[in-house]
């Protein structure tokens, strides 16, 4: 059963595309078809039919019109009687629905042109017909097609007419389904064929024919009253008829039987005719399906072959490869498909083809042997020691174009082998390193995974003042490390090295001695000092490093209350002798930190670790007690610590000198009361001998709350005893006191503590009685407090 939904669904994806010429003027009608179902009877027992009208539309923008022409939002479908022509209905249809047209073309190779829009509209609803013996004739028409079109007399003029034909009510009849698209446009010269077959909800038989577009309505009058049969045909421009509906060799035909459209156009141009469809059954012509076509033929861009490109490898010479035995071989190759604008990408296959890809010799190709352009992998080849080429010592890259007009590109390229004997190479020696006072580390770079093939040793030579001597073999090709066990007073004697290579492929045989690296005596460097500097980040000093192997000084850190250390900073530049840390707070505690100085293998000598002075002073009623604890990383003789302090925005001074190496503590008592923050930072000085002359810790700051004292009475009677109403207060910053009558009003206002009020407004005295106040303070650390309560003065 086909549905409603089943049959939109069928007609949009079934229809043919219709296309226009870049040069066409006027852009319209390209082409359309009307198709119908039976839905059966309804209650009153009349014939139901969903109708569906399908029209197509150039939507490229002109220059009055971003959309070009649009759909009309409802046409006329005329119903006639068969028996005699007469009207039986006009049906007005609602646009349903529109939407863009995918361009696509028979040759997959070709992109659509950037400069085409086609658009289709759907129309659709449902009729109801009473029974007739004969059917009825649908028709729909409106003007006007493109001006382009090179087969039609004056085609912008020409109209477009759809119809179709409901033969006997009681067969409830369907219309047949074009099963797919028709390519928007076609390649001229090339040979094309399109399966245009239909299908029948009925099984009906059908057969096809290229017949004559008709035309309907003018320019002066776009939407006509469409009449019945006989239809108008358009007129053939001059050279064109059904016989030569376009230039071609062979012509534009059909197969009556398949459906199946050829032609090899050879004429550029836009070009319109319509293919039917007649519905047989029981060998009785019942129906006939038309649709409407516009097919442009386009001049399509040329599909180059796919090229190998050249080979960057010193083992290829032209088109020969150099093997050597007991080696995996391998050079890259690269498949590029070079096709111009207007080309679509292509799809490109790689093989490799010849007496060298079979057994028992197994050349291959490594990569992805399908994609798009380029497509990148290796040829490789790994021959045994005793591998022998055979007499035909070739292979061959064949490179595919899948996407080829009209069929696959093809492209083969050969090379020939040249088999040799391995180059016996020493491994290159790279770092020669003290490991701890008794022993050398050596590391090299091994030789690769792909030359490992009767690997035996790699032999490690060390020179005794007076010739080379052996002192180990390895026999782990991927190892790249070994320690010499050796090598007495390892951080103080230099050792030098040197490295050979035992391979038996194709014959026991070991190599010549390798470069000569030798271990470096005076290579540490050492911390001068750590220090907290004025914007409270921890500055790191110390000597440059002298040396000549250099890499880098990497730098780890030590947090408080951690017992790890992690790596915080690797410094590549050998002359930098500071670097400061800038992503901790100073002020959280002591930070420990220790440098290595690395060769190029990454093995570091390390420095003796130096640590932050850390400090905790403590708030003591009207003191502060500050306590230090010691600088590590300076020689134990005693040192030399100093309290500094700053009060508020003052200037620092030393209030308290030490001498110790733990540490130590100081009680500060001389605090003035009329500042709040006290800020602390100790400095010590280093002993003689030493690179750094100090070291300070992080600045610390200790805030006070403010302390106040309100009197509850007083008596301004000038007896010299509690003559006046203020305030007593100590760590205060911000200060405002205000004085309010019983009926609110303020009296009296001081914005500091030595403003006292002596029970006067205006000069005049006020009456003893109660009276109310109100004082705001801030304190030094930014904290505010409020207090309000009442006063009683007495006279």
């Amino acid at each position: 059963m086909v549905t409603r939904s089943t049959l939109k669904f069928l007609v949009l994806c079934c229809l043919g595309l219709f296309m226009f010429l870049p040069t066409a003027q006027a852009r319209h009608l390209v082409g359309g078809e009307l198709i119908y179902r039976c839905l059966g009877k309804d209650a009153n027992g009349d014939n139901r039919y969903l109708i569906t009208v399908l029209v197509y539309r150039d939507c490229r923008a002109t220059a009055n019109s971003s959309t070009n022409t649009p759909f009309d939002d409802l046409i006329n479908v005329y119903v006639y009687r068969a028996s005699d022509l007469s009207p039986m209905m006009t049906q007005p249809i609602g646009l349903d629905d529109q939407e863009d047209v995918v361009l696509t073309s028979a040759d997959t190779c070709v992109a659509p042109p950037t400069n085409l829009c086609y658009a289709r509209g759907i129309y659709e609803t449902e009729i109801v017909l009473p029974d007739d013996p004969n059917g009825y004739h649908l028709v729909w028409g409106r003007c006007c097609r493109n001006e382009s079109i090179v087969n039609l007399v004056n085609p912008g003029a020409q109209g477009m007419a759809l119809t179709a034909k409901i033969p006997n009510t009681a067969l409830c009849n369907n219309s047949p389904v074009f099963t797919q698209n028709l390519p928007t446009y076609i390649c001229i010269n090339d040979r094309f064929t399109f399966d245009h077959s239909a299908v029948d909800p009925d099984g009906d038989s059908l057969v096809y024919e290229i017949t004559t577009p008709f035309t309907e309505g003018s320019q002066a009058m776009p939407q006509p009253i469409a009449g019945p049969p006989p239809h108008t045909p358009v007129p053939w421009a001059g050279g064109y008829s059904l016989n030569n509906i376009m230039d071609g060799s062979p012509s534009l035909n059909i197969n009556q039987a398949t459906g199946e459209l050829s032609v090899r156009p050879t004429v550029f141009g836009q070009f319109v005719f319509s293919v039917s469809v007649y519905e047989y059954r029981n060998g009785v012509l019942i129906s006939e399906l038309k649709r409407d076509i516009q097919v442009n033929v386009i001049n399509c861009p040329i599909n180059y072959p796919p090229e190998l490109e050249e080979i960057q490898d010193p083992r290829v010479d032209g088109r020969t490869f150099r093997m050597n035995r007991g080696e995996q071989n391998c050079f890259n190759i690269t498949v590029v498909d070079n096709n111009g604008p207007g080309v679509k990408e292509d799809t490109l296959r790689i093989r490799l083809l010849g007496p060298l890809t079979q057994a028992p010799y197994d050349l291959s190709f490594e990569g992805l042997a399908s994609g798009l352009s380029p497509i990148e992998g290796s040829v490789c080849w790994t021959p045994n020691c005793d591998t022998q080429l055979p007499d035909q010592n070739y292979f061959i890259i064949e490179s595919i174009d899948n996407n080829d007009c009209p069929g696959p590109n093809v492209t083969l390229d050969t090379f020939f082998v040249e088999l040799n004997d391995p180059p016996l190479l020493p491994p290159q020696l790279l770092c020669v390193s003290p490991n701890d006072p008794q022993s050398i580390r050596l590391t090299w770079e091994p030789i690769p995974e792909t030359s490992q093939l009767g690997f035996d040793a790699y032999r490690i030579y060390r020179f005794d003042g007076t010739s080379w001597v052996p002192v180990a073999d390895v026999t782990d090709p991927n190892q790249s490390t070994f320690v010499d066990q050796t090598a007495a007073d390892a951080q103080n004697v230099a050792y030098c090295y040197r490295l050979s290579l035992l391979k038996t492929c194709p014959v026991p045989e070991e190599s010549a001695l390798g470069n000569e690296v030798c271990s470096e005596v005076n290579r540490s460097t050492r911390i001068c000092r750590t220090t907290v500097d004025e914007s409270g980040k921890v500055a790191l000093y110390w000597t440059a490093s002298t040396l000549l192997n250099f890499r880098s000084y990497r730098i780890y850190r030590q947090d408080p209350g951690s017992v790890q250390e992690r790596l915080v900073a690797e410094i590549g530049d050998q002359t930098a002798e500071a670097w400061v840390d800038s992503t901790l707070d100073a002020t959280e505690g002591s930070f420990c930190y220790r440098i290595e100085v690395t060769d190029p293998c990454g093995f570091g000598i390390s420095t003796e670790r130096h640590c932050t002075i850390p400090l905790t002073p403590t708030r003591k009623d009207f003191g502060v007690d500050v306590s230090w604890g010691a600088y590590v990383g300076w020689p134990d003789p005693l040192l030399e610590y100093e309290v500094w302090r700053r009060v508020g925005d003052g200037d620092e001074e030393l209030i308290y000198t030490n001498f110790g190496d733990r540490g130590g503590q100081f009680l500060d008592e001389d605090l003035n009361n009329e500042e709040g923050i006290y800020c602390y930072r100790i400095r010590v000085i280093a002993p003689t001998g030493v690179c750094a002359p100090e070291s300070w810790s992080a600045s610390m700051c200790v805030p006070f709350e403010p302390i106040i004292y309100i009197p509850n009475a007083f008596t301004p009677n000038d007896d010299g005893r509690n003559d006046a109403f203020g305030i007593k207060e100590v760590f205060v910053q911000e200060f405002r006191l205000q004085v309010f009558d019983r009926w609110g009003r303020l009296i009296f206002t001081a914005l500091s503590p030595d403003q006292w009020w002596d029970g006067t407004f205006k000069g005049r005295a006020v009456p003893e009685g109660v009276y109310m106040y109100r004082l705001d303070l801030t304190g030094f650390s930014g904290e505010s407090f409020q207090r309000t309560g009442s006063i009683t003065l007495i006279r």
